[in-house]
């Protein structure tokens, strides 16, 4: 996809063929009037909140980051400016978005004529090669009967109706998601009651206003993965004519049974449904976090918390637990707090009532002295890592993904998913209690949650980076809820973290947040999406693997490493697959001559040569062939060495 000064227009169907056993569900889409193209979602889950932002906040858009600048106020545009290409480097064709609005939600709003639009946002997937599918964050209360007063009900369906209408037309956008996770604990969805006839009613309701604002694009919602949605609301899902698809958050670990049905016991499911009910389903969100906690820290869920007392010396004399005593937090933190064990007149241990929080080195511990002629005891104590992620954890995660990305995209009535998520959102932890003694029985190694006294906790702010409850069948053992990145976050450097927006000067505060890569969780997305091939420096044409068929749509992307075709100039700096910028090439010889030198290149076969660089480049139409990729070089050492002195490797994601 690329920018074009005409129109353009996308419109997109899902089917399903119920001549197949199971059902086959299948998605194309037309550019402007023409032929249905095939089409299979890899996606990703963007909700870029900036450290110190929260979705939750209305005055932050409930989540929407993507609106367009206007009069003195700026926008979002550098940070996901930077985020897209890295997101369709992973061959990524699809993100979901988690709210579009087009105005303030509150009940009157402050500017009645006030409208957000999103355009800019939207060119900018475009451009990058990726479509839309855009949430509407309609809340819960609008699903429950009784519970959504008149006033606020009509706002949020004109405000459903004026931003999908905003949209519509734009190419990039694939469809809407009308509601994300409304059927938590707090409804009734199974029925048959009044309150779960009202809930499908409305889910069809908002669907409908969607699908009438526009009728060339997917309409669905997205739940909660509960068996118990097609085992008891299946009358109920055949009453939604105007949802396309069936959304499905899901993070199971070994297998999509409870999902899909048909095996391990499960006789309900969604490629079971019959009927109306029976639709296209989209895993609207996949993912684990990579993430977790030494088992000393199971109750410390973020760093700088006192994990541990050591009695050095018990002392003597004591009739009564003394007095605990550490020393204060830094400032913005919390004083730990804790409680003296005696035996036998002697101090023998420490039970932690308040772990504290903030602290940048272990505090000293005092013990009250005991009573005449005893001594004091004394102790150290240990601060916790808290949350954290590094190699081991994300390999953990990526040994899953290898596994279950294959095994969603063999499911015959799923569209495809989007995996959850870019990047960490710290604001995104609940609160959460951990149950005395609570272990994972199956877990091993320096992860295995230990819960000795167990604890509640509340999240201190939306700047902490903070760890969440026990889960035993996640990779990790912890659901981490700001730990699902793809990339790491981290406020920029020397921003205050509790102030994301500069409000003197109407936009985002500077330096914007940092990226940092989990390399082997991003390996493993990439791998499902794409497919990984490492050009080497010292190689002439590298055949692929991958052949190319006329027509057929192979984009390449640059994804990591660095080389060089001529380590003698410029001090022996390393380039990506752009090459020396310095250095064009003009001498016969060259892989593709006009080109910089060390440029990746590529061709179809035999065929003509064509720059790659960093892309993502589409190969030539009309070619049919094995892909083959090459370094620019002076490939038979007319001029030098030749391939013979170069220096690194280059990894691409190549995509059909």
């Amino acid at each position: 996809m690329t920018k074009s000064s005409a129109p353009i227009t996308t419109r997109w169907q899902c089917s399903l063929d119920t001549s197949t056993t199971p059902p086959t569900a299948s998605l194309t889409y037309s550019l402007n009037g023409g032929a249905p193209t095939g089409f299979v979602i890899k996606g990703v889950c963007y909700s870029p909140a900036p450290v110190g932002g929260s979705n939750n906040w209305y005055g932050d858009h409930l989540g929407d980051w993507f609106w367009d600048a206007f009069g003195n106020v700026s926008n979002w545009s550098g940070t996901w400016s930077n985020d897209l290409p890295k997101i369709a480097q992973l061959g990524a064709n699809t993100i979901r978005v988690y709210s579009f609005l087009d105005a303030v939600p509150t009940v009157p709003p402050p500017s009645p004529g006030a409208s957000y639009t999103h355009r800019a946002f939207l060119d900018a997937c475009y451009d990058a090669g990726l479509f839309v599918i855009v949430g509407i964050p309609l809340p819960q209360q609008m699903f429950i009967l009784n519970q959504t007063p008149q006033p606020s009900a009509s706002w949020w369906q004109t405000a459903l109706q004026q931003t999908v209408s905003e949209v519509a037309d734009h190419p990039a956008v694939l469809g809407f998601i009308i509601a994300n996770e409304v059927d938590d604990g707090n409804v009734d969805t199974y029925g048959p009651t009044a309150n779960a006839t009202y809930w499908w009613g409305q889910v069809q309701v908002a669907a409908q206003i969607a699908k009438t604002a526009a009728p060339d694009k997917l309409v669905g919602i997205a739940n909660h993965d509960d068996p118990g949605i097609c085992a008891n609301a299946a009358n109920y899902m055949a009453t939604c004519p105007a949802i396309d698809f069936w959304g499905v958050n899901s993070y199971q670990p070994q297998s999509f049974a409870s999902v899909f049905g048909g095996s391990e016991g499960f006789n309900t499911g969604y490629a079971l449904l019959t009927g109306a009910a029976l639709k296209p389903v989209i895993l609207t969100e996949y993912g684990f976090p990579a993430t977790s906690r030494v088992t000393a820290d199971t109750l410390c869920p973020m760093a700088g918390m006192v994990s541990a007392v050591v009695v050095s010396s018990g002392g003597s004399g004591y009739t009564t637990p003394p007095a605990v005593t550490f020393a204060a937090a830094p400032t913005g933190g919390t004083t730990a707090t804790g409680i003296a064990t005696v035996a036998n007149g002697v101090v023998t241990g420490v039970t932690i009532t308040n772990a504290g929080s903030g602290y940048l080195s272990a505090p000293t511990v005092t013990f009250a002295a005991p009573g005449s002629g005893g001594t004091t005891a004394g102790g150290t104590t240990t601060i916790s890592q808290g949350i954290y992620s590094d190699a081991t954890t994300q390999a953990n995660v990526a040994t899953v993904l290898d596994t279950m990305l294959p095994a969603a995209y063999a499911e015959s009535v799923c569209l495809g998913l989007c995996y959850f998520e870019f990047c960490d959102e710290w604001w995104n932890q609940s609160g959460y209690g951990i149950a005395p003694a609570q272990t994972c029985p199956a877990a091993t190694g320096p992860n295995a949650p230990s819960g000795g006294a167990g604890g509640s906790f509340a999240i201190p702010n939306v700047f902490t980076w903070y760890g969440g409850p026990i889960a035993c069948g996640f990779p990790n053992y912890y659901w981490d809820n700001d730990g699902f990145g793809l990339y790491a976050v981290a406020p920029g450097a020397g921003r205050t973290p509790s102030q994301p927006w500069n409000q003197s000067g109407n936009a985002p505060a500077l330096p914007l947040d940092s990226r940092t890569a989990r390399t082997p969780v991003i390996d493993a997305v990439t791998g499902a999406f794409t497919m990984l091939f490492t050009v080497q420096s010292t190689q002439g044409w590298q055949d692929t693997g991958v052949t190319v068929t006329a027509g057929q749509g192979v984009s390449i992307a640059y994804v990591r490493g660095l080389w060089t075709s001529n380590p003698h100039d410029n001090n022996g700096e390393l380039f990506d697959a752009a090459g020396n910028p310095n250095y064009v090439a003009n001498q016969p010889g060259y892989t593709m001559d006009g080109q910089n030198e060390g440029a990746l290149i590529g061709r179809i076969g035999s065929g003509p040569v064509f720059l790659v660089g960093d892309g993502p480049t589409s190969v030539p139409s009309g070619q049919s062939g094995n892909l083959q990729l090459c370094i620019n070089d002076d490939l038979n050492g007319r001029y030098g060495a030749g391939l013979k002195d170069n220096l690194g490797n280059i990894t691409v994601a190549i995509t059909s």
